[in-house]
């Protein structure tokens, strides 16, 4: 019960809800990365079946790879 109202109050307070905070920061951290790190964090998420790290790392990859081309 409690747990609902913290989200609601993180939600209320940043107009954000949880996962949109989670993935705008993972994208900011793997952003940061060198390439090989990223992949490496992709083939991590694909391990653990982690959707939202391999989409991510996912897009990132896909626009370095435009970028370069």
């Amino acid at each position: 019960m409690w747990f609902g109202q913290v989200l609601k109050n993180y939600s209320n307070d940043t107009g954000k809800k949880m996962n949109e905070y989670v993935e705008n920061s993972l994208y900011d951290v793997l952003d940061r990365l060198s390439t090989k790190l990223v992949q490496l964090y992709y083939l991590n998420s694909w391990e653990l079946d982690d959707k939202d790290g391999m989409r991510v790392s996912g897009n990132i990859l896909y626009m370095r790879n435009l970028k370069n081309e």
